[in-house]
């Protein structure tokens, strides 16, 4: 099984303080490194990340993170059994006992 690097690390351009630490703004890019950032394997369905990708989206919220992290582990893991649409916040907690499946839904809107 063959590893590919999807992306690399790229170092900031300039030197950064306290408000790319805090989470309010990323640094501007600089050079490509030879690190690599993502890596896939696709026989297996593993992606790797070497950064902390949800620990940056906790703290900045940014939509193409969440799309990453939802994207890869959509892609890595088993079809979901279970999905829910609608309006608002909602989450839901699937559990299987004895036979029977047990659906909890915690509205959070």
């Amino acid at each position: 099984m063959k590893a590919e690097a999807l992306a690399r690390v790229v170092a900031p351009g300039i030197v950064f303080g306290y408000e790319y630490e805090n989470g309010r703004s990323p640094p501007q890019p600089g050079a490509e490194l030879d690190a690599p950032a993502v890596i896939v394997r696709e026989e297996a369905h593993i992606v790797y990340f070497s950064g902390q990708v949800g620990r940056i989206y906790w703290r900045t919220g940014m939509p193409d993170l969440e799309t990453l992290i939802v994207n890869s582990v959509l892609w890595s893991g088993v079809p979901s059994p279970l999905e829910v649409r609608g309006p608002g916040l909602i989450q839901v907690e699937a559990y299987e006992r004895s036979g029977q499946i047990i659906v909890h839904l915690l509205n959070l809107t």
